[in-house]
């Protein structure tokens, strides 16, 4: 009798994990890391830029600041607010043929987007998305990483100045044997984004080569990186509606893809899909990307939409202060790697005021930044585990538009 029990229980116990098993095959739609790290990035807080033939500090965006308060955003000394990228300054010239010097602020430039590395330049981009009559146009700003300036700003429109066949804005960057490659929507504001592939080298003065996705008809792409440096094949991140069962889903996925040339047209055709993204409740929107040693760098964030739901408002508490996510993907598609990217705490102000003796007292002053919805626009790695970030403040609430450069060790 007692063998018999023992069997009965035996079976028992293995008909229940089986059960379980396939109980956790059927909800594996949601993939598990198997590490997840919080880290925070170090800011580059002070930026030169060479204006009128001397160099300057670029300023900050705080209004209480007594040193960049007023038009001028830039000054001889750092400010303890450190640079804000959206002061970077950029020479035009008037109807009157004389030259002035404005910001990226003042010229609209008003969202970040994506970026990339060549040795020791950093490049990353501004658009005015839709406030230029004339079409989307983009600000390419480089950056000397090794002596923290910014060496050269370019503002360009795709179809005149690239000879790319779009008005449409830049997205995401990467270098690649000597050029600049660009993903560029053809028209900002539809839902059924088209893309082309523009080559741009560093001088900007080459004929922009251009390649459509094949598959463009109502596809985006959100991120471009070198996949193989041999064969020239490029990994992109897509966002594309497709039909199910008579209904329109948003799909996103990480392809290969490489240009074939048929005559003067270059098409993308895609030559395999590496990772269908998978649903990620707490960070639901693909940024960028970046490649390196094997391995795919996917930033996301949380974006709550129009509706606050019971379940959104639970997520915001989740990612409170840590709005950011890097996924690390191998190339079959496994997710290795999470590092949740903490947001600014705090950054500080230079606050001066005249005392009863009629001396002049500087005051450094804090202010508290953690509480805003950050998005990081571009993830550019530099050597070894050193990665450059780009956080931007997309609210113009309470202290306005901020732009910060960081970078950060991802082990």
């Amino acid at each position: 009798m007692k063998r018999i029990l023992t069997k009965i229980i035996i079976a028992w116990i293995i008909s229940f994990s089986i059960i379980i098993v396939c109980e956790n095959c059927n909800n594996s739609k949601i993939v598990e890391a198997k590490t997840t790290k919080n880290v925070t990035g170090t800011r580059i807080m002070n930026l030169k830029q060479k204006i009128d033939g001397k160099k300057y500090y670029i300023g900050c965006n705080i209004k209480k600041c007594n040193l960049h308060n007023g038009d001028v955003k830039y000054s001889e000394k750092p400010c303890s607010a450190g640079s804000d990228l959206n002061n970077v300054y950029v020479q035009k010239e008037g109807k009157n043929g004389k030259m002035y010097w404005k910001t990226l602020r003042e010229l609209n430039f008003v969202s970040m987007q994506g970026g990339c590395i060549s040795k020791d330049i950093l490049m990353i981009s501004f658009v005015d998305k839709g406030r230029n009559k004339k079409g989307d146009l983009t600000a390419l700003v480089k950056i000397d990483i090794k002596n923290n300036e910014v060496v050269e700003v370019n503002m360009v429109k795709g179809a005149s100045e690239l000879n790319i066949d779009t008005l449409g804005h830049s997205n995401d960057f990467t270098y690649f044997d000597g050029k600049y490659y660009g993903a560029w929507y053809q028209e900002n504001g539809k839902e059924d984004y088209s893309n082309k592939i523009g080559t741009i080298k560093e001088e900007l003065e080459d004929i922009g080569k251009v390649g459509e996705l094949k598959d463009k008809n109502g596809a985006a792409v959100f991120g471009i990186a070198v996949f193989d440096n041999a064969n020239k094949i490029f990994a992109m991140g897509i966002r594309k509606s497709v039909e199910e069962n008579g209904k329109q889903k948003l799909k996103r996925y990480i392809a290969t893809y490489k240009a074939n040339k048929k005559g003067k047209k270059i098409e993308y055709a895609q030559q395999g899909k590496l990772i269908n993204l998978k649903k990620n409740n707490d960070y639901n929107v693909p940024q960028c990307m970046e490649i390196y040693n094997k391995k795919i760098y996917l930033i996301k964030y949380f974006h709550s939409g129009k509706k606050k739901t019971k379940n959104i408002k639970k997520i915001e508490k989740r990612v409170k202060y840590k709005n950011n996510i890097v996924e690390v993907y191998d190339f079959k598609g496994n997710l290795k790697k999470e590092y949740i990217i903490k947001n600014p705490t705090k950054t500080y102000y230079n606050k001066s005021f005249i005392t009863s003796t009629g001396k002049v007292k500087n005051l450094k002053k804090d202010m508290l930044l953690k509480q805003y919805k950050w998005e990081i626009e571009s993830l550019i790695h530099y050597k070894k585990n050193t990665f450059y970030y780009t956080m931007y403040k997309p609210s113009s609430k309470n202290i306005g538009k901020q732009a910060y450069l960081y970078k950060v060790n991802l082990k």
